[in-house]
């Protein structure tokens, strides 16, 4: 209620100051010269429990200060509940998230620590990790292990370092993770290895953000990789020095034009959503995270997405994506089948001209499915 009075008094200031003037400048509410408003009618017309708010701020400067950071600091509307965050604090956790110890956590959305993606947070080492450091022995070891040959840089996390990794930054046992890291385990040097290509650390800054009790939530932006996974709401606990890390959920929202709830059969017991952008740019999300990606076009054109479906095209007990769209001022049917073996979707251009064929202009989801279901 506080921000909203400021806000109100805001603008009861403006109309004060700009009664008189004939025209008025961007951003101020337009005022009939004929009848002045003052601030004491504006706020006198604002409900009981406002005015009580009023009496509490004008009885509490230091209550003013902070919610008028709070309204300074969240431009872009996030929701952010607390205090706000200064610029001092917010440069902090920008350069700590940025840094090769923190990095891996914005890379993978997770609802609570359980959920953390640790072979997306590890990919880089993590300030715990080893790039081709690993002797002869243990490189020979590890390819026997693996059943693999060698082909690119070698990555080792002592098992003791990364248990001790996630325990300090997420207060949880590594042995609760439900998607643990996916390197191979040697026993017999108690490490993780795996080949990949080099690491990259990304930039991080932190837009905004807020204290809410022992919980920070940031609204992060990262500065150097312009896809739909650009920014993300980034929540922690502070120990000391140290980030406690608790979820992270991107803003795939933020650009899209469109959302729809699916559901897919070989992604059971996940959320499955479709987040439909701009040139006909369809995203498969699951879980929060980006799983796939397709293009609804007709005719080389790019389609404007307006239903989305998934149910099984071809029989083979996994469902399919069905997207209707609109193209040439007209609708047309977008089929992208899923591939166990490549683990993916892909377009049926020659299914797509069968239905729209057969259906012609009277084209909604009920009567595709009729028509593959025959």
């Amino acid at each position: 209620m506080k921000k909203k009075l400021m806000a109100v008094m805001s603008m009861a200031l403006v109309l004060a100051c700009t009664a008189c003037a004939e025209t008025n400048t961007a951003g101020s509410v337009p005022v009939d010269n004929e009848e002045q408003v003052s601030a004491e009618q504006i706020i006198a017309e604002l409900p009981q429990e406002t005015s009580d708010e009023a009496a509490k701020a004008e009885s509490s400067e230091g209550d003013n200060d902070t919610d008028s950071l709070v309204a300074e600091q969240t431009p872009s509307g996030y929701e952010l509940v607390g205090e706000a965050l200064s610029e001092e604090e917010l440069t902090e956790i920008s350069e700590k998230i940025s840094s090769a110890e923190y990095n891996g956590f914005l890379t993978t959305a997770y609802e609570t620590a359980e959920d953390i993606d640790w072979t997306r947070v590890l990919y880089c080492g993590a300030d715990i990790g080893a790039i081709n450091e690993a002797s002869d022995e243990e490189v020979a070891a590890y390819l026997e292990t693996a059943g693999t040959e060698e082909y690119g840089d070698i990555l080792s996390i002592k098992r003791a370092d990364l248990e001790a990794y996630v325990q300090k930054h997420t207060k949880t046992d590594y042995k609760s993770a439900k998607n643990p890291y996916k390197g191979t385990y040697v026993e017999a040097y108690d490490t993780y290895y795996v080949q990949r290509s080099e690491g990259y650390l990304y930039n991080y800054k932190c837009l905004e953000g807020a204290k809410d009790g022992p919980v920070y939530t940031v609204i992060v932006e990262n500065t150097e990789y312009g896809s739909y996974d650009k920014r993300s709401e980034f929540c922690f606990e502070k120990e000391g020095d140290t980030l406690v890390v608790r979820s992270n959920r991107i803003l795939w929202e933020e650009q899209a034009k469109s959302r729809f709830d699916v559901a897919f059969t070989q992604y059971v017991d996940s959320k499955c959503e479709i987040y439909c952008y701009e040139n006909g740019y369809v995203l498969l999300v699951v879980d929060g995270n980006s799983k796939d990606h397709v293009f609804a076009e007709y005719d080389s054109k790019r389609m404007e997405v307006k239903d989305v479906a998934s149910f099984d095209v071809n029989g083979d007990g996994y469902e399919d994506l069905v997207l209707i769209g609109s193209a040439d001022n007209c609708d047309h049917v977008n089929i992208f089948k899923y591939d166990e073996k490549r683990v993916g979707l892909f377009p049926d251009e020659e299914c797509d001209l069968e239905i729209d064929g057969k259906l012609g202009t009277s084209i909604d989801m009920d009567s595709v499915k009729a028509l593959i279901e025959t």
